[in-house]
C-alpha cells in the first residue's frame, strides 16, 4: 500500500470546519485516523469519509485548543 496523496497542513476558523484528505494506493483498506496520539471515532465533531481510495476526516466547529 502506498500513500499517492499525503496529508497537507489546513488553516482554518474557529467555529468553521478542518477537512483533512488523503488518497491510498488501494480502495479496500482500513484508515484509522489520529489526532495527538489519540484514535478518532466519528461523532457529532468528527465526520469521515471514504470515497474509493480516498478518505476525509472533517473537524467541524473548531475551537482554539483543535
Amino acid at each position: 500500500i502506498e500513500i499517492i496523496q499525503p496529508l497537507s497542513d489546513v488553516t482554518a476558523k474557529e467555529k468553521g470546519t478542518a477537512t483533512f484528505t488523503c488518497k491510498i494506493s488501494k480502495p479496500d483498506v482500513p484508515v484509522t485516523w489520529f489526532t495527538n496520539g489519540n484514535k478518532v471515532e466519528p461523532g457529532v465533531k468528527m465526520n469521515i469519509s471514504k470515497d474509493g481510495n480516498t478518505h476525509t476526516l472533517a473537524i467541524e466547529g473548531l475551537k482554539p485548543e483543535d
